[in-house]
């Protein structure tokens, strides 16, 4: 969140000093400097509505994709890479592929809501619909993946929405206690689909019942759990 604000302030060297730094917490970071270019350039509005409308044929495609990066994977199976080749297999063989879920579905109609109104003029709307736009091709495009690989790259690309939010509240919506409501049920509906849909979802970022981690054995980051996932790996 602090490169994005280093990015809207021009001090680029400032911003990837900061995602490189957010890499070394966890590598899955990674995926904000894949988008940098298109989060710093884009600026036309046919470009965001060609995303919503080629989101289908990944979403069709997308047992065919699964299949077909698990091959290819398996030729980069040996040596220094084999460690994370054999991890992305086993994510991407051990359960079906993402579902495009509610959540999902309710990201993109707000998606296609905040182009309507955006001012592709004022640089702090486009750069939020630019960082919004990453987190729709990650749900939508990357639905070959699992669900656990999916939630944990959407994080950093959540604030576009937020912020747009913040956007229609303040500059295009009337009148501004029914604004106001809506998005306080737009968030509780966001957070419930978040703990309904979410695989996983009490062992990754942000790292749900962190303390009750050091207590209970079968929680999903003790000692125990970890080396009883790597003793159902195939030797």
């Amino acid at each position: 969140l602090y490169a994005y604000s280093q990015l809207l302030s021009e001090s680029n060297k400032k911003a990837l000093f900061y995602i490189l730094l957010a890499i070394c917490f966890h590598r899955s970071a990674a995926i904000v400097l894949f988008f940098l270019p298109f989060i710093k350039y884009v600026n036309k509005k046919t470009i965001h509505y060609f995303i919503v409308l080629m989101a289908l044929p990944f979403i069709f495609l997308s047992d065919s994709i699964n299949n077909f990066f698990i091959v290819l994977l398996s030729y980069a199976n040996h040596g220094f890479l084999s460690v994370y080749a054999l991890k992305l297999m086993l994510y991407l063989s051990m359960n079906k592929v993402a579902q495009v879920n509610p959540q999902a579905i309710m990201l993109i109609f707000l998606y296609l809501v905040c182009i309507y109104y955006c001012d592709f003029k004022d640089k702090k709307q486009l750069f939020f619909l630019n960082v919004m736009a990453c987190q729709v091709i990650i749900s939508l495009y990357f639905t070959f993946l699992t669900q656990l690989i999916i939630m944990r790259m959407v994080y950093y690309f959540q604030a576009g929405w937020m912020c747009w939010i913040i956007f229609l509240y303040k500059e295009y919506c009337r009148p501004k206690w029914l604004c106001f409501i809506l998005i306080v049920c737009l968030i509780t509906i966001k957070m419930s689909l978040n703990f309904r849909y979410e695989y996983d979802r009490a062992v990754f970022f942000p790292y749900y019942n962190v303390i009750f981690s050091f207590t209970d054995d079968e929680y999903g980051r003790s000692r125990d759990y970890i080396l009883n996932k790597a003793n159902e790996v195939p030797q």
